[in-house]
């Protein structure tokens, strides 16, 4: 059977109809067509239908469906495999990234692929709306690739956890925690606490309030903000103490920091499209990002937490 057809099937399927899925090909929509036909020939049996605009996939289809993308998946890692050594080459990377990630590990991801692929451009874009919406940008092709918390599940995207990220507590120097080797719940009780309210409503509801809930403590937040930058600022002036990744922390010099009891873990996520397709210099990427390799690209002091 004809790859090309199995690869046309594919398309139509994840693409929802022939014109969008002869942009995915570069293909013309009639040119797309006649290859289901094709297929539908080789096989005898109708492998798609028209549901109003959208086409979906007969039984038949959906068997063919499974085994092509396996097939078409297996073709692409022969292929990376044969070129393994080679270069991506030049390209362009659109990466949707949560605000809060925009000062670590976004920055040192990008340079350190960029040093390893140097004719290849990071294209970075931050976004302070919920995971939600940076899932659609990538779901939608208006981005290439995206990093967040959010490890909800999603169809058509894979979720990949890469990195996690300890809290820590932070308060200015002089505080009485600079005195403490480990911090516990309690030790915030009479403190004045400046929590951190991400777009994606994930961070401090689903770890921070939970760790202080389950110290059987509560807090009293004076501030609250949407960004780890706000909060280390806020504590720097002094106007309360704070819980944060440690990777954020060491970004200021003006903080103390320190480990803290059972500390809550924040993982990150790198998201990308269910698609056999894909340019070489996004393989490339995601491939450095999942291999840590850019970790050991770190400054001094987040290699001193990291380790």
């Amino acid at each position: 059977m004809n790859v090309d057809l199995l690869e046309a099937l594919v398309a139509v399927a994840d693409e929802g109809g022939y014109a969008r899925a002869g942009r995915l090909l570069n293909l013309s929509q009639p040119a797309v067509y006649q290859r289901i036909q094709r297929l539908e020939a080789t096989t005898g049996a109708p492998v798609v239908v028209r549901e109003g605009r959208r086409i979906r996939l007969t039984p038949a289809g959906e068997v063919i469906y499974t085994h092509a993308r396996d097939i078409i998946r297996q073709l692409r890692l022969l292929e990376d495999a044969l070129r393994e050594d080679e270069s991506p080459g030049a390209g362009v990377l659109a990466l949707m990234v949560a605000h809060s990630l925009c000062g670590f590990p976004a920055p040192d991801i990008c340079l350190g692929f960029q040093r390893k692929h140097t004719e290849a451009v990071v294209d970075l874009r931050i976004s302070a709306r919920p995971a939600r919406d940076i899932d659609r940008e990538i779901r939608e092709r208006r981005s290439d690739l995206g990093m967040h918390s959010d490890p909800t599940p999603v169809k058509g995207l894979v979720k990949n956890a890469f990195y996690e990220e300890e809290c820590v507590a932070v308060a200015w120097p002089g505080h009485r925690f600079e005195d403490l080797e480990v911090i516990s719940p309690q030790d915030f009780a009479d403190e004045e606490v400046v929590m951190m309210r991400d777009a994606t409503y994930t961070f401090s509801e689903g770890l921070t309030e939970a760790w202080f809930t389950q110290g059987g403590v509560q807090v009293r937040p004076r501030l609250i903000s949407n960004s780890f930058l706000g909060v280390r600022s806020f504590v720097e002036r002094r106007a309360g103490v704070a819980i944060m990744p440690r990777e954020h922390a060491v970004q200021s010099p003006y903080l103390i920091i320190r480990r803290i009891v059972n500390p809550p873990v924040r993982r990150l996520y790198f998201v990308s499209r269910v698609s056999p397709y894909e340019s070489p210099v996004l393989r490339a990427f995601r491939d450095y990002v999942l291999s840590g390799e850019w970790l050991r690209k770190l400054p001094a002091p987040f290699n001193s937490l990291v380790a």
